[in-house]
């Protein structure tokens, strides 16, 4: 978002353009009462140092003095300075691989389990059963529980530990029940167990609808270390700052990547191929995070960043060396800066051009959730009633068969 081609005139040849710096370069134009002529540099490069000392790109132009200003998203760099000038950073960023979307993986039939853990689960059935024996035994012992009346045991709505099971696990569900504790023991316990409940439910139903509203991905790197272990290829700019930092580094991780970059023929000539090249799969491209950032917010979606940020980036606008124009493009940038113009120019050229949600979904796609999400969960309420069904089988049988009867025979 940095700098784009715009508008092409046959007749007179000229070629505009727009974008994040060249709102820059208007403003301190207005400011300073400067006036410009942008053109694009050949071999479409930053600037890198050949082996004889020469440089391409747009540092290039600055050394051999073609150019008085390199407009780009340009890395403030310790070897760069050393043949050019540069202004205080407009912008701060990192480096990052950019990879495309390996796309959805299968919903899992009982994904209605994943809002808790299994711990969070034992938990819960541990606490259901505790929470039902210290109910019936608080019944047993206050002298004013429903375990007290005659005719309430008799009626079969006493707080006994199976009435307490019931009771517990209805509340869980947040339904009614039968039976209800009386004294002021039991009540408090089940007034502590009620609220327990709320939470959990309460929880559980907010993660629940975050799992069922976003399709999981396929399992994908995350870092550059398992980058070097992968079977991705990985790619950098051709004279860009990531890519010599990947040339000079002496970590392990960064000297793979590297032999992965030159093996796989990596160093892309422009931004649009490595873009390009991206999309089709299986290669990462290691980019500037804010050129990252807008391209994953850009049609089809299907691109995204992946592990942390690495690298520093201060972006600024390069000069020829000793240029008498530094000081004051620095303190017109400063001043941009304080009146928020920076923060304008982020909005209008990053999240006001988004093409897709923060995911890298295509936006306003968000499609209902299907039934093979809820196919588990009906499963489960099937073999309920299964068993619902068997034991009530066998509670018949036990009655007829198993029951002994007692007649009695009354003589007058």
């Amino acid at each position: 978002p940095f700098v784009f081609t715009k508008d092409y005139d046959p007749i007179t040849g000229s070629q505009s353009y727009e974008g994040f710096c060249i709102d820059i370069m208007d403003a301190i134009k207005e400011m300073l009462g400067l006036d410009y002529e942008l053109y694009l540099v050949e071999d479409h490069q930053y600037g890198a140092r050949y082996d004889n000392g020469s440089w391409s790109g747009l540092i290039g132009q600055l050394v051999e003095q073609k150019a008085d200003v390199a407009l780009a998203d340009l890395t403030i760099s310790l070897i760069r300075e050393t043949v050019a000038d540069f202004t205080v950073p407009f912008l701060y960023s990192h480096s990052t691989a950019l990879i495309s979307n390996p796309g959805q993986r299968e919903p899992d039939l009982f994904q209605f389990f994943f809002p808790f853990k299994t711990e969070v689960w034992i938990a819960l059935v541990i606490s259901s059963v505790l929470v039902s024996l210290l109910l019936g035994w608080y019944n047993r012992l206050s002298p004013y529980s429903w375990g007290k009346n005659e005719d309430v045991r008799e009626a079969g709505q006493d707080q006994t530990f199976y009435n307490s099971m019931w009771f517990t696990y209805s509340s869980l569900l947040q339904q009614g029940s039968e039976t209800t504790p009386r004294g002021l023991s039991s009540r408090i316990l089940g007034g502590s167990w009620w609220f327990f409940v709320l939470i959990i439910t309460q929880t559980y139903t907010a993660k629940l609808t975050a799992f069922l509203s976003v399709t999981p991905m396929k399992p994908i790197i995350h870092s550059l270390t398992e980058l070097s272990n992968s079977s991705y290829a990985a790619g950098a700019i051709r004279g860009g700052q990531t890519s010599y930092h990947f040339n000079s580094s002496r970590r392990p991780v960064d000297k793979i990547i590297w032999k992965k970059i030159q093996e796989s023929n990596g160093l892309m000539p422009t931004l649009q191929a490595g873009i390009k090249r991206t999309r089709n799969g299986s290669f990462a491209f290691l980019i500037d995070k804010a050129t990252a950032d807008y391209y994953v917010l850009r049609r089809p979606c299907n691109l995204l960043t992946i592990g942390k940020p690495f690298g520093h980036s201060p972006l600024g606008i390069g000069l020829q060396k000793g240029s008498p124009y530094v000081k004051n493009f620095s303190l017109a940038i400063l001043t941009l800066q304080d009146r928020g113009y920076m923060d304008y120019l982020r909005k209008k050229w990053w999240t006001d051009r988004s093409q897709c949600d923060n995911n890298g979904a295509v936006a306003g796609n968000n499609s209902g959730i299907g039934l093979h999400f809820l196919a588990g969960i009906f499963m489960t309420l099937f073999l309920g009633l299964s068993f619902g069904y068997v034991f009530l089988l066998l509670e018949i049988i036990y009655k007829n068969f198993f029951t002994v009867s007692y007649n009695y025979l009354i003589i007058e």
